[in-house]
């Protein structure tokens, strides 16, 4: 027998008490009459409280109103970690906007395919940052019809200001249900699919993550993963932080001297890491760990992180060392502080709430025995039910019950603890930025220089995938220099880039005619 549509098991989240009904700019107003003066957010060149957090995003929400921006209008805001980030976020939100949160090593390869899916009506970005002009990006939206009053560069804007009284009339405040901010995707498709967190589903997100690891106002967070990622954002990352009252310190670049000096500095007692980082950690530590003295919480996620340096950072700190598993489109599994060390181990946890509801499927999405491994789908109260203007995506990646097909190959075992397997759809993932391999292979294929490609990642639990293309040139062999530099003019993200470029006279193909990525991982597997 089938259950409820979507819609209303939905609807009965709020009826039963189990989704708030509260919105994240509401949120703010609270925190800041709760914790007033106490210290928030942190960068390197300033610091703000809560009461002023609250009236610098008050301030900004008024001078982008000024500006044309209106509710529903979706702005690109591609900002390093800052406290800026964050005044930004909350201003959009006031105007009852929608944030698409993009990531600042994207480039104008990756801007343009979101813009389109977005339609964005605004550009809010960081000047400069790492060496990188972000007035190229600028000129690229303008040059795509933009309008070049929507570009915002936040460097030398004021934002300070009383809240206005009259402000309550001047912006009208959102429905739990209703969009708050749109998060990327990793996803396996070539389009960028745009991920809508309502406010009711990411205040619950943040709030009973924080709840459930323990934080409060004591806690100190650093955000050395960028904090447009969901997992730095609400997983229970900042806004979890500042939900219970406590501080976070907001890391621009993942360098790890700077980031031990800041550990150190600041007093850290919880932070978030990719695997790559983790593995840098872990040999610096070996140098020393006084630095480290105050941590009581390191949270991996978005790759797995190898057993044996999960040991080793357990025996050189007197630290908790928790699992994250999870996506930008709801459910989070992650181990309890107080679960067996061998359950921390083993498993990557239990989900977030007593209602994420999980099911192991075969290929025909029918229900598998327990224990047995098979594709992860989930339905639940901080999980979507479908993709922001996305249709297509929908049909393939949720069921008629409204279950999201997550892609991932799992088992549960008889605790209910996820243990992951491997991958269903095709992805890469390095060192925790994921991203579809047809993408990349599309720019390199508009390259007179190539006849055909196949961009292939080899996984490597300490560092992610390792991402290798296999082309079959025309003409002259490409160096790995000349690929780089290729897609560094096409204006492809960095992290895209190749670890080995290798030339191949012919690419294997599968009995329908598809490249066979099997077969290149193994002949690669077989060279290493």
């Amino acid at each position: 027998m089938k259950s409820s549509t979507p819609e209303i098991i939905f609807d009965d989240y709020f009826k039963n008490g189990v989704l708030p009904k509260a919105d994240l700019f509401s949120s703010l107003v609270d925190w800041a009459d709760e914790f007033g003066e106490r210290v928030a957010l942190k960068d390197e060149f300033r610091q703000l409280s809560y009461r002023q957090l609250l009236e610098e995003a008050s301030g900004c929400a008024r001078l982008l109103s000024s500006r044309g921006l209106q509710r529903d209008d979706r702005v690109l805001v591609q900002l390093p970690n800052c406290v800026n980030f964050f005044i930004v976020l909350f201003a959009v939100i006031r105007v009852g906007a929608l944030p698409v949160l993009v990531l600042p090593g994207h480039r104008s390869h990756e801007i343009r395919g979101v813009h389109k899916v977005a339609d964005a009506r605004f550009y809010i970005a960081q000047r400069e940052h790492d060496h990188f002009s972000y007035e190229s990006i600028a000129t690229m939206l303008i040059g795509e019809g933009l309008d070049e009053n929507s570009v915002v560069f936040v460097d030398n804007l004021g934002f300070s200001g009383a809240i206005d009284e009259d402000e309550e009339d001047a912006f009208v405040p959102p429905a739990p249900d209703d969009i708050a901010l749109l998060l990327l995707s990793g996803g396996t498709t070539n389009t960028p699919k745009l991920i809508p967190r309502t406010h009711a589903d990411y205040v619950f997100n943040f709030t009973h993550m924080a709840t459930e690891c323990l934080l409060d106002a004591s806690s100190r967070y650093l955000c050395a993963v960028p904090v447009a990622h969901n997992f730095a954002l609400g997983c229970p990352g900042v806004l979890g932080i500042m939900a219970m009252g406590g501080f976070a310190y907001l890391l621009a670049r993942p360098d790890i001297l700077v980031f031990s000096e800041k550990v150190s500095q600041e007093r850290i007692t919880v932070t978030a890491l990719v695997p790559a980082l983790a593995e840098l950690l872990v040999e610096y530590m070996e140098l020393g760990v006084e630095a480290f003295s105050s941590l009581t919480l390191i949270q991996v996620g978005a790759a797995k992180f190898s057993e044996a340096s999960a040991q080793q950072i357990r025996s050189l700190l007197n630290c908790e060392l928790q699992h994250i598993y999870g996506m930008a489109e709801g459910l989070l599994c992650f181990n309890r502080r107080f679960d067996p060390v061998s359950l921390k181990i083993s498993t990557q946890g239990r989900p977030l709430s007593a209602v994420d509801h999980l099911r192991v499927v075969d290929e025909n999405g029918q229900d598998l025995p327990q224990g047995e491994v098979g594709e992860l789908y989930v339905r639940g109260p901080y999980t979507i039910r479908g993709y922001f203007n996305n249709a297509e995506a929908n049909r393939e990646g949720f069921d008629s019950e409204g279950f999201y097909k997550t892609g991932d190959l799992v088992r549960l075992d008889e605790g209910g603890n996820v243990i992951v397997l491997g991958r269903v759809k095709e992805q890469i993932n390095r060192a925790g930025e994921k991203y579809s391999p047809a993408d990349t292979e599309g720019v390199l294929l508009a390259w007179d220089r190539i006849d055909a490609c196949s961009v292939v990642g080899v996984e490597r639990i300490e560092e992610g995938d390792r991402v290798i293309f296999f082309i079959q040139p025309r003409g002259q062999a490409l160096s790995r220099e000349e690929v780089c530099r290729y897609l560094e003019v096409q204006g492809v993200a960095g992290y895209k880039y190749p670890d080995e470029v290798i030339m191949v006279s012919a690419l294997p193909l599968t009995a329908v005619g598809k490249i066979d990525k099997k077969t290149l991982a193994a002949q690669y597997a077989s060279m290493a």
